[in-house]
């Protein structure tokens, strides 16, 4: 997703490869999150295959949350979708999915689904991750749609 984001000299992306949501809490907490208008949380699935426990993951989830929202009150937060993958079984994702919506209900935060933007052609040979192309894409309409 970091390809095109020279183009936006007010956007900063970090992107946690392979964190899982209580690693990605503890950066959170730690750090001073300045005054950005707008963030957007990108839900993975490394939590899941870790666990297999869709109760721990959610709790997970609502601690970031919880924690985004106090470190930045009043701003806009944004909670992307799990996005498929090759394997991990659609109603998986879309139980997570489920569930990370009642999340960001319950927080009043945005919650988009980046499913219906991506194409099967976006995914690397392995279907599990984006390729450059699906990474510019999700990217893209993350900004366009929610920031811009």
């Amino acid at each position: 997703m970091c390809n095109f984001i020279a183009e936006y000299a007010d956007l900063m992306v970090e992107y946690f490869r392979g964190f899982k949501t209580e690693q990605r809490n503890r950066v959170i907490e730690k750090r001073i999150l300045g005054s950005p208008d707008s963030l957007i949380i990108h839900m993975g699935t490394n939590d899941w295959k870790a666990t297999r426990n869709l109760d721990f993951v959610v709790t997970e989830v609502y601690a970031l949350v919880a924690t985004t929202k106090r470190g930045l009150p009043n701003r806009r937060i944004v909670q992307s979708e799990v996005l498929r993958r090759r394997d991990t079984a659609r109603r998986l994702i879309g139980a997570l999915n489920d569930r990370y919506n009642r999340v960001a209900i319950g927080f009043e935060l945005t919650f988009v689904d980046p499913n219906t933007w991506i194409e099967d052609g976006d995914f690397s040979r392995n279907g599990l991750q984006l390729n450059g192309k699906g990474n510019r894409r999700l990217g893209k309409n993350l900004c366009y749609r929610w920031l811009i």
